[in-house]
């Protein structure tokens, strides 16, 4: 009867969510008749005003895409930020960092695409307004390392003197610019210092072909690059590239003298542009007109986006064969304002004829020209530009962007009237190549794709004073329409639910909950597993400070028994902490900040005595002690109040993974110690839990509050144990794995009794003895193929690697390293399931735990998940925008103090074989 209520509410639920998603729906419609969509500006960067009213600070990407993914304090997600930071800049790594990022979970593949995804989206959005500060922005990226702006005062002044500037810069520099650009052009189309011509220099006109003039085409960030690129595979560009001339003015900027000297030293980078854009257009087309002189295969890269220019240089190309030509007068304004526009003309007669005796008379074919244009909806051309000079730190103002696409657009079909061949891409697909919607070969007309070719009417009438996307076009608004990158990119149904996946992931990944604090340090306790150096410098013969001890570490030789990193270091990696480093090392002597210790040290056991037999440790008993000492000596010369101390210790985590010793080094050696003389298997389970007791109450004492607490591991499956059961079907020993079985099963309810009486502690218990008991008996079900055979070659008598042995090639199908310990990949295999498994964690796993955003009440997210189910039932989900559903959600998903549980891991631990 109460699963029918429960069924009956679930029904009564769903009609309810259909039924309000019926009504946002029609509300969201109505509101939309009434309101211009171009009037929602949820998606720009919010921007700080001064009193004056001046933009004095505009929204920092970073923080713009913690604020889309639903994080309002960017604090909350600081690694997350530096991400999206780095992404934009397309720092080295970055890719891999965001995989690197994701790679605790286990949809690690699937998230660091879908983040991608979003960045990309979110660099569309974030560029899409504010053009009018696009200067601001940019220089704010470049500068993110400091948030303090450079004074208004030394903007002011910078402007009022760059003319100033530039002509200081340009006195000094021009003798050596006239040489530098002349040495450039020589370059470029192959003349040796030392020689009239080259086999380089040879006319096509010898050839059987004529020379080819291509006009690369379309505005600034059309994508002009990635299309000339494709073109240069073609079979006559693939042979003719090595002797064609490039003709592009950016590249004469960039080499520019001037415009070096003036970027190293002014920050406005377009300013610096403006001042030389004459000086490159100039030696470009020096370029050019020399190259067509020769004869030469030429690719002419530009905007193409001044008509008579164009037309002028066609004409030219064409009559080129026949006369020579040289740089005219270009475009001139006289005093009474009559405008004259001569960008070539012919070399007088009597020069070319004195030419042409010196370089004898060649009959030359005429060109065959090319075109190739390129277009984009200005606003990605926009956001391309931004990024470019976020990047390059090469820039041109978005005003003259848009013009540039409007002009070519405008002048597209005229210009194929004028040259043999045609093409014209579209890069408006994103992620996708740019697509071919217009040709023309020969005297053929012009064919077009009628659907894709309206783009060339929509750029046209583009409004080159727009100041964000909306302002881009006229009535209605063509980024709202279906086909458009912003509404399918930006405003795509799909991407609150993606925001939603990916903000739970990044949450658990940044926002470590620890009763409710974010910070938190690890402090590690325990014997060989977990250390990482404490032994290196003890006298015992329990060390691992040598080769091939950690050959697979990026830092060498530590001190861990491993080939790489431990499961401690796996867990602290995971919760994107640092590693504490060992108490006895040489950091932390240093004392710097503490970021936890780790106490842990090789042949160390729960009682004193345990280990002794191989040399000194550091006993459970005394890593209690150190911590004592951190605690009363060294954490107050960094955090200077109790109340600071506190709340460093209540949000670290404690790692106790001890015990195996005990059973190993100590109660299964008879002839050196009298324990099991002494005390039954049930006797000597209590013992060992009483005082694991008692220092887990003297750790709580001291401030600790969050435990993962480590049953003992198989240690009967261990290869120096398991050494007697060699060339039978069984791989462990069944005595040692009883006697710990037995300790297991105590400490279970040991635990909970801890949990009881100590008020506000968090104690996770993880069991992973049948994980490892699996890996040994079924090694292949988990991907490995060796658990029997250590990796190194091991000492007969403490059964850890020789020095300097070779180890096997296949380290990561082993299930063990040496004859004790696991390797990197059981360690790293291991560390996830405790991390997030749902198989060997009691009562929930370890990310759960310890980063989980807790629900209020379980009915509220039921409730959610049907409303918007009942909202995508009608096929209104689209209805809500990525602001709604986020503000929607944040009231939902808020944080709680869960109650207390102890975590247990069952993993396996050092076991030394008897001296």
């Amino acid at each position: 009867m109460q699963q029918l209520d429960v069924h009956g509410k679930v029904i009564l639920t769903l009609l309810l969510a259909s039924s309000l998603g019926f009504m946002v729906k029609a509300a969201i419609h109505y509101r939309r008749r009434k309101i211009n969509p171009e009037n929602d500006l949820s998606f720009a960067p919010r921007l700080v005003r001064t009193g004056s009213g001046r933009v004095g600070k505009i929204e920092r990407f970073a923080h713009y895409v913690a604020r889309q993914m639903g994080f309002p304090d960017p604090d909350e997600c600081p690694r997350f930020c530096k991400l999206a930071y780095d992404y934009l800049k397309k720092s080295k790594g970055c890719d891999q960092n965001i995989y690197e990022y994701f790679s605790s979970l286990p949809d690690a593949k699937s998230l660091y695409i879908k983040l991608v995804e979003e960045f990309e989206r979110c660099i569309l959005s974030y560029f899409a307004f504010h053009w009018t500060q696009a200067s601001f922005m940019i220089n704010q990226v470049l500068s993110v390392e400091s948030d303090e702006q450079k004074t208004k005062l030394k903007d002011f002044v910078m402007a009022a003197t760059r003319k100033q500037r530039f002509e200081k810069v340009t006195k000094d520099l021009k003798v050596k610019r006239v040489f530098h650009t002349l040495l450039e052009e020589m370059k470029a189309i192959g003349v040796a210092r030392s020689s009239g011509c080259t086999e380089v220099m040879m006319p096509v006109a010898l050839s059987e072909r004529s020379p080819v003039l291509l006009l690369m085409g379309g505005g600034m960030g059309a994508g002009k690059s990635t299309v000339l690129k494709e073109i240069m595979k073609d079979a006559f560009w693939s042979g003719a590239e090595a002797n064609c001339v490039v003709v592009e003015a950016d590249a004469f900027k960039e080499t520019d003298v001037i415009y070096r000297a003036l970027s190293s030293h002014h920050h406005d980078m377009l300013q610096t542009a403006e001042l030389v854009h004459q000086s490159s257009t100039n030696a470009a087309s020096s370029l050019l007109v020399a190259a067509l002189n020769e004869g030469r295969d030429v690719v002419m890269d530009g905007t193409l986006s001044w008509e008579p220019f164009v037309q002028q240089t066609i004409a030219m190309a064409r009559n080129v064969h026949k006369r020579r030509y040289r740089m005219g007068v270009g475009y001139a304004v006289a005093e009474d304002g009559t405008v004259t526009e001569n960008y070539w003309e012919e070399v007088p007669l009597e020069e070319e004829e004195e030419q042409q005796k010196e370089n004898g008379q060649v009959a030359r074919k005429p060109y065959r020209i090319e075109l190739v244009g390129v277009v984009c909806d200005p606003f990605l051309a926009v956001v391309r530009g931004i990024r470019r000079a976020i990047v390059t730190r090469r820039a041109v103002r978005v005003n003259e962007q848009v013009k540039s696409h409007k002009r070519f657009a405008s002048n597209f079909q005229s210009y194929c009237q004028l040259v043999d061949n045609a093409r014209l891409y579209c890069s408006n697909a994103f992620g996708r190549p740019p697509a071919l919607i217009a040709w023309k070969e020969g005297g053929n007309k012009l064919l077009v794709d009628p659907e894709a070719i309206k783009c060339l009417t929509v750029i046209s009438t583009s409004n080159e004073d727009a100041e964000n996307i909306y302002e881009l076009y006229k009535q209605p608004n063509l980024v709202h329409e279906e086909g458009s990158v912003w509404k399918d990119i930006v405003l795509s149904p799909s991407r609150v639910s993606l925001q939603l996946e990916l903000r739970t992931s990044i949450q658990k990944i940044e926002n470590l909950k620890v009763n409710g604090s974010t910070k938190a340090t690890l402090y590690i306790f325990g014997d060989s597993d977990l250390d990482n150096g404490n032994n290196n410098d003890k006298d015992t013969l329990a060390k691992a400070n040598y080769p091939p001890y950690g050959i697979d570490y990026p830092k060498g030789t530590t001190g861990r028994f491993t080939n790489g990193l431990t499961i401690a270091d796996y867990l602290a990696q995971f919760l994107n902490i640092n590693q504490p480093p060992p108490f006895l090392g040489p950091m932390a002597a240093t004392g710097k900040s503490p970021r936890g210790y780790n106490y842990a040290s090789a042949s160390a056991g729960i009682l004193p005595e345990t280990g002794t037999i191989v040399g000194s440790n550091l006993n459970l008993t005394e890593q209690v002690r150190l911590f004592r000492k951190t605690v009363d000596t060294i954490l107050p010369q960094h955090l200077k109040t109790p109340e600071a101390i506190s709340r460093h210790l209540s949000s670290s985590i404690f790692l106790v993974l001890i015990g195996s010793n005990d059973y190993a080094m100590n109660y299964l050696l008879p002839q050196f110690s009298n324990s099991s003389r002494l005390y039954n298997p049930e006797q000597f389970a209590e013992l060992l839990l009483n005082e694991l007791g008692n220092h887990l109450r003297e750790m709580y004492r001291l401030g600790g509050r969050n435990f993962v607490v480590f049953e003992i591991g198989p240690i009967g499956c261990l290869p120096t144990v398991a050494l007697e059961n060699a060339g039978t079907k069984t791989r462990c020993v069944e005595k040692p794995n009883d006697l710990v079985s037995i300790f297991n099963a105590k400490l279970a309810s040991n635990i909970n009794q801890l949990t009881s009486s100590l008020q506000h502690s968090t104690f996770v218990l993880v069991k992973t003895f049948n994980l490892v008991h699996g890996l040994v008996e079924n090694p292949s079900r988990n991907g490995f193929n060796d658990s029997r055979n250590p990796c190194c070659v091991i000492s007969d008598k403490t059964g850890t690697c020789i020095p300097n042995k070779t180890p096997c090639q296949d380290r990561n199908g082993h299930v063990f390293w040496d004859g004790a310990h696991h390797t990197d990949a059981v360690n790293r295999f291991a560390a996830r399931e405790i991390f997030n498994g749902t198989s060997f964690c009691t009562p929930i796993n370890f990310i759960h735990k310890f980063t989980e955003t807790h629900l209020p009440n379980a009915s509220i997210p039921h409730f959610l998940a049907l409303f918007t189910g009942g909202l995508m039932l009608f096929g209104f989900f689209e209805a809500l925008t990525g602001a709604f559903f986020t503000a929607l959600t944040g009231a939902f998903f808020a944080d709680f103090d869960g109650p207390s549980t102890f975590v247990l891991a069952d993993v396996t631990v050092e076991v030394l074989a008897a001296v």
